[in-house]
């Protein structure tokens, strides 16, 4: 079951980055901006001491949330959505190794990063222009801040002696849809933060 609706989702994904990328962004996204992001991460890397908190979440904690995203997701998703085995081998010693890190990361995120996606009155209010994709970043942000709540909590129960085997197909049932969901709202948070971010520059 888990398999088929990762397979839809990710049909659906694909379609919709591939209408996005074609009917928005054709213009605005280029080696030149690859080429920008990689340049910003080995400043934050090679500036730490002099990088505020915001700086620091912006250039070097953002990518690598990112990063982490991507590769927890390829390495799980992999296995068991295309070729329907659970992980194992170097997969799942890769993916072992950096939840970790994602997990430090998105700790950092939520205590660093909350006053940024407030909501403000002007923007409920108006709702119109930017104001629309703003809102509409922040309410992703949060329910993706949330859903890594079950994603990390299942895993690391799951851990424990204290549920049996129904519980620990539970766990994991809840760790996979949790994760399925994350990867859709994260699709979503990205398009809404270029939308964003290109009403703003507009401006």
């Amino acid at each position: 079951m888990f398999r088929i609706v990762s397979l839809i989702v990710f049909v659906f994904l694909a379609i919709y980055t591939i209408w996005f990328v074609r009917n928005r962004t054709a213009k605005s996204w280029s080696v030149k901006n690859i080429t920008s992001f990689f340049e910003e991460c080995k400043y934050a890397l090679t500036h730490l001491k002099s990088l505020s908190a915001v700086d620091f979440s912006k250039k070097l904690l953002l990518p690598l949330f990112w990063i982490c995203m991507l590769l927890l997701g390829l390495s799980g998703f992999i296995p068991s959505v295309l070729f329907g085995v659970p992980m194992s081998g170097y997969l799942i010693i890769l993916h072992v190794a950096i939840a970790p890190v994602f997990a430090l990361i998105v700790t950092v995120m939520a205590v660093i990063w909350p006053y940024k996606y407030l909501f403000e009155d002007s923007e409920l209010k108006r709702r119109k222009g930017k104001s629309r994709y703003v809102v509409l970043k922040k309410m992703l942000y949060w329910l993706l801040l949330g859903l890594t709540i079950p994603v990390i909590s299942s895993i690391l129960l799951s851990m424990f002696k204290y549920f049996g085997t129904d519980g620990q197909h539970l766990l994991l049932n809840i760790h996979r849809y949790s994760t399925l969901a994350l990867v859709v709202v994260s699709v979503f948070y990205l398009t809404s933060d270029h939308l964003a971010t290109k009403r703003q520059n507009h401006k």
